[in-house]
């Protein structure tokens, strides 16, 4: 197991993508793999950021989309994947990108044994969501 990351469980799903959206939104970048089409984000202006190159965690996945993640795009992003959990199904990898460091990894369309954080993450905000009925453990 790697010591650099904290294994997360969620317990409500769309509380929990919401919640870790925003709680990285602001000068980040997100990853989608899967199958939705880098044109359903086309309203989204990626040409005065410099997105940084990532390796693909699901190299079967059609389609790869690196989007900026800040103030201007995190809701329209959430309104994108929420509805019909586009996030479980059309999704099969998640990354976040923040301060030069992965941050937020779901892989193998959001299953509970692949998804973690960075260990830098706080306790006080993987506590608040246990709390809150949104993450059912961390390790």
């Amino acid at each position: 197991m790697n010591s650099n990351r904290r294994w997360l469980i969620p317990k409500d799903n769309v509380r929990f993508i919401t919640s870790i959206i925003k709680y990285f939104c602001g000068d980040a970048f997100i990853y989608f793999e899967g199958n939705i089409p880098p044109s359903e984000f086309n309203e989204i202006n990626t040409c005065k950021k410099v997105i940084p190159l990532l390796n693909r965690e699901s190299p079967e996945s059609k389609y790869m989309v690196a989007l900026p993640l800040d103030d201007n795009t995190c809701d329209f992003i959430l309104k994108k994947i929420i509805p019909q959990d586009l996030f479980l199904s059309e999704i099969s990898a998640i990354q976040i990108i923040k301060n030069d460091k992965l941050q937020f990894l779901s892989g193998d369309n959001f299953h509970r044994e692949c998804i973690s954080v960075d260990a830098s993450i706080s306790d006080l905000f993987l506590n608040h969501l246990v709390n809150e009925g949104i993450l059912e453990s961390y390790s």
